[in-house]
């Protein structure tokens, strides 16, 4: 079973969404790679410690904190090993000082929704 874990592909998404959650694993039910959804930066945290998935989606918002997902995409890139994670961070809305927030706080890309999931 620990052999599993470690060979798991997954795509970990971080939002207080249940809709979000719902389609993403809709998603990864269509691939090879599994969607683990968590509600709160603590839960990703306990999650990230037992394996790095492929990608990170983290919401811009989480628990009603407007900046949870810049100050956890800033945590991340402190880690040597969680560093090395691509995070796409999203939100409903953004403008230019919002992406330029993103793209300091070590994002990948910000993706403004909805979105289109298949695009995904």
């Amino acid at each position: 079973m620990a052999q599993d874990l470690l060979n798991r592909r997954y795509i970990l998404t971080v939002a207080s969404s249940p809709d979000l959650d719902r389609e993403m694993r809709e998603l990864g039910s269509e691939s090879s790679i599994e969607i683990s959804g968590v509600n709160s930066i603590a839960e990703a945290k306990r999650l990230l410690i037992r394996q790095l998935p492929v990608l990170i989606l983290c919401s811009l918002e989480v628990s009603g904190d407007s900046q949870a997902g810049i100050n956890f995409c800033k945590q991340l890139q402190d880690h040597p090993q969680l560093g090395t994670v691509p995070v796409i961070l999203f939100a409903p809305r953004a403008n230019q000082e919002v992406l330029q927030v993103a793209a300091n706080s070590g994002a990948r890309g910000f993706i403004t929704i909805p979105a289109d999931v298949e695009m995904l």
